[in-house]
């Protein structure tokens, strides 16, 4: 729809790693930030039996438009859509139990950057979805620490990314508190995903 970017086939880098560490869990659940047209969200729960999620968007067409293609899909009974600016929507129920994974695509080229994409992105695409109008990094700021308050012990965190953003964006989950930052390409060799962990912890020990 107008309020949501095109899937894009980077974007399957995000997914292949998300059921790539959720696998082998058991009614994973799952929380997307900035969902758009919900395709990260609904791929990844599509194909893990027994897994749930939640999807936000600050644009009320974009949840719009992710009900619809949960219902087209019928995953409606396994997902869900709000309205939200960043995590103002999840409940306290919600972060009570916690989420195997958190995950977003958010905006994350500069504003610099934006004249440099083509017509057809900058004509069709939302700006609101594209850019921060800053660095870049404004999203990842925001969302390290909130994923980490998310985050069941033992869970992950997955963000895209930009190019040459995979340092700045690691640091900032190291310092959220994840530990295990990791890296990996999408099909044009870009690193176009990092992702981190969330220790399981006891009195006096910590497993990774």
């Amino acid at each position: 729809s107008p309020e949501t970017l095109e899937p894009r086939p980077d974007s399957e880098t995000l997914v292949e790693w998300a059921i790539d560490f959720l696998e082998d869990a058991d009614a994973p659940r799952i929380v997307d930030f900035g969902t758009g047209t919900g395709c990260l969200l609904l791929s990844t729960v599509g194909d893990l039996p027994g897994a749930t999620g939640i999807g936000l968007d600050l644009s009320e067409g974009a949840v719009t438009c992710a009900r619809e293609n949960a219902r087209l899909l019928d995953l409606d009974d396994q997902v869900e859509f709000r309205v939200s600016d960043w995590d103002s929507a999840l409940d306290a129920k919600d972060r009570a139990e916690g989420f195997d994974l958190v995950m977003s695509n958010p905006p994350y080229i500069t504003a610099d950057e934006m004249t440099t994409l083509s017509q057809e992105v900058q004509k069709f695409d939302p700006r609101l979805a594209l850019t921060d109008e800053g660095d870049g990094l404004a999203a990842y700021r925001a969302l390290s620490q909130v994923a980490f308050d998310l985050a069941k012990p033992g869970g992950f965190v997955i963000f895209e990314i930009g190019r040459g953003q995979e340092k700045d964006v690691g640091q900032l989950l190291i310092e959220a508190g994840f530990v295990g930052v990791e890296y990996r390409e999408d099909l044009g060799g870009i690193v176009r995903c990092v992702a981190a962990k969330k220790t399981r912890c006891s009195v006096g020990r910590c497993i990774i």
